[in-house]
């Protein structure tokens, strides 16, 4: 396969490295949309290559220098498109995108730089970051920073238009191993304490390392010093600002320091009040102080941008995006334990009858923990078989044993519901895997020749 083509308008440009797992999904979300694909390899002993040239691109070798920068310009200079795209081996181009990619890469003007959404996606939920990963080539345009490198620096200096799109990357890194991601964090330390060194009045580093001491517990007070840093040399950078004090919010609520952790929270949605985490966080904090109603209004505002989620552009560079059903077991859950049981019940059942996969139903009780999930059991117990809707509840009740992998606790529950001809499909497989769990293949069997 050879990608080389007169006049290319699109060049995607990567720097790989040991990434045979990653890359062919990468290449194959792009090779309908990019005109070449050019490959900077900084040492790969893998099939990482071989797969790069499978798919027709181009590739060329830089020897690793401990500067994401200088590996990102190296590559930049080998394509011939009037457009660059940017791209990590473990992202995926969206192909919802490609129709507003056609119609930007269209436009005449530049120098410009197109501010990208990037989608991580994690088991638990999602979050989003903003990158200017598309941009104008032949102008100059460069990489800043030996990690965490970015170009909006040069886009500045070189006046470029600014296109704000909808279209979404998604980014699959955070989902590796804890091994890859604490050898990523190893490997990226060192580089952010020499920008820190070599730029002390530099904003960016300051906010870099903060974030970075903040996934550690052990090292939160030395985040707190660092974000403090970042905010005192007034950036005027809006996202970066907002999610500084977002972390800081987090550290403080991780401390039980309720108090602070909503001064920061506050502040963070006073600067920036379209963002999600900000939201959730407040919710919490009430949570934490016994405020409960205040507790569900901060998530009844959040449920509101949820559910206006693909017009929502948030303000705060670090943001989560929340599942509907996260969002919603947390707001049931409060209701149910603070201030109006019967009416969580409802909203419980309504919920559930709309799952459609045991992820969806484990994503109701990510905020729930466990002495909750009991008491939870003990009320549906108590309601017995009353009311049109109890088999629905003794459904969620054998669900809660499952998670808790109580196979035997799990068994009457499901056994009283079949024989009490409530045979859904989410029944008999959950049946039919405590027979296989418990030895019984030829019933488990049965059960699932009824539904095939």
């Amino acid at each position: 396969m050879n990608l080389k083509i007169d006049n290319p308008i699109l060049s995607l440009c990567m720097i790989v490295r040991n990434e045979e797992k990653n890359l062919s999904s990468c290449l194959e979300s792009v090779k309908d949309i990019v005109d070449e694909m050019i490959i900077l390899d900084t040492g790969s002993s893998d099939n990482t290559i071989q797969i790069a040239k499978a798919f027709g691109a181009e590739v060329h070798h830089f020897k690793w220098c401990d500067d994401f920068s200088a590996a990102r310009n190296e590559s930049i200079k080998f394509a011939r498109g009037k457009w660059i795209l940017f791209m990590d081996a473990d992202e995926q181009f969206d192909h919802n995108s490609k129709e507003e990619l056609y119609s930007i890469i269209k436009l005449s003007q530049h120098p410009m730089g197109v501010n990208i959404h990037i989608r991580n996606l994690l088991q638990k939920k999602e979050s989003y970051g903003t990158a200017y990963r598309l941009f104008s080539n032949h102008f100059g345009i460069h990489f800043k920073n030996i990690v965490h490198e970015q170009v909006s620096f040069s886009l500045k200096e070189q006046k470029a238009k600014i296109i704000d799109s909808n279209i979404i990357i998604n980014h699959f890194g955070y989902d590796e191993d804890q091994f890859d991601q604490e050898k990523k964090r190893r490997r990226n330390f060192p580089l952010l304490l020499k920008m820190v060194d070599d730029n002390p009045d530099d904003f960016f580093p300051m906010f870099l390392l903060g974030n970075y001491y903040s996934g550690d517990t052990n090292t939160h007070e030395k985040a707190i010093h660092y974000l403090e840093a970042f905010l005192k040399l007034n950036s005027n950078e809006t996202k970066l600002i907002a999610s500084a004090y977002t972390t800081l919010a987090n550290i403080y609520g991780s401390k039980n320091d309720m108090h602070q952790a909503k001064i920061k929270v506050l502040k963070s949605l006073e600067i920036a009040p379209d963002q999600l985490i900000a939201f959730y966080q407040l919710a919490k904090i009430e949570l934490a102080q016994k405020q409960f109603q205040k507790a569900v209004d901060h998530l009844k505002r959040l449920m509101e941008k949820i559910n206006n989620i693909k017009n929502f552009k948030s303000a705060n560079a670090l943001d989560t995006v929340f599942t509907k059903n996260h969002i919603n077991g947390f707001f049931i859950k409060i209701i149910m334990f603070h201030l109006n049981k019967e009416s969580s019940l409802e909203l419980i059942i309504n919920l559930w009858i709309t799952c459609r996969e045991f992820g969806e139903m484990s994503e109701i009780f990510y905020e729930w923990d466990d002495f909750e999930k009991d008491k939870f059991i003990h009320i549906i117990n108590n309601t017995g078989h009353s009311g049109p809707n109890w088999k629905i509840l003794y459904e969620i009740s054998g669900f809660l044993h499952l998670m808790k992998s109580d196979y035997e606790g799990a068994l009457p529950i499901f056994q009283n519901l079949f024989d009490n001809n409530h045979k859904n499909t989410f029944t008999i497989k959950s049946l039919a895997g405590i027979y296989a769990k418990m030895g019984r293949m030829d019933g488990a069997a049965a059960l699932l020749t009824s539904i095939s």
